[in-house]
């Protein structure tokens, strides 16, 4: 069982991240939440049955029991509560983007480079939808590609061949994949 701290209890989370994780209890148990609406901490802890809430996100990442953090805050938040989560031993979903400044997502690549066993993953829903990995199969391999990811900054390779979980690299700052992973029915 994997117990996971959620950072930002906005739209996003309310509607996506929480209802996804009840679904999958029996992997994942949300122990924490944090948001700086005291409000909402008191009805999403009462709703999801989390024993934890914090009021601020370096609080949830320092005390909370966790193994992994979602950050879901604002997104001039991001690149702090990662860094600051590798920093205390977590592995970290965030959901894009990941920083808002080129300097920043750099020094976040040279961070994770110190904590090879932990875990840093973007989310990006349209990473194996299937208009995406079709398109993918279609373009691949074609001189059409190049003059299609220049124009597109959501081509569709760059996502599809993302695994699951993969290292920081600075390949986009939207989204992190591996160059030449490809996924397989089993994956």
């Amino acid at each position: 069982m994997i117990k996971i701290g959620v950072i930002g209890l906005g739209e996003v989370s309310q509607c996506m991240h929480l209802p996804i994780l009840q679904d999958l209890c029996e992997k994942y148990e949300v122990t924490a939440v944090s948001d700086i609406a005291p409000s909402l901490v008191s009805f999403i802890k009462q709703k999801y049955h989390i024993k934890e809430g914090f009021l601020d996100a370096v609080s949830l990442i320092e005390k909370a029991d966790i193994d992994a953090v979602l950050i879901l805050s604002p997104d001039q938040y991001h690149g702090e509560y990662a860094a600051r989560a590798l920093k205390a031993g977590k592995h970290v979903f965030i959901e894009k983007p990941v920083t808002l400044c080129l300097e920043e997502l750099e020094e976040l690549i040279e961070l994770k480079k110190q904590y090879p066993d932990q875990v840093v993953m973007v989310g990006y829903m349209r990473r194996y939808a299937g208009p995406f990995l079709k398109a993918k199969e279609i373009l691949n391999g074609t001189r059409m590609r190049e003059s299609f990811a220049k124009n597109c900054r959501n081509a569709p390779w760059r996502y599809a061949q993302a695994p699951p979980a993969m290292p920081l690299t600075r390949a986009h700052p939207l989204t992190i994949f591996a160059p030449g992973w490809r996924r397989s029915a089993a994956a």
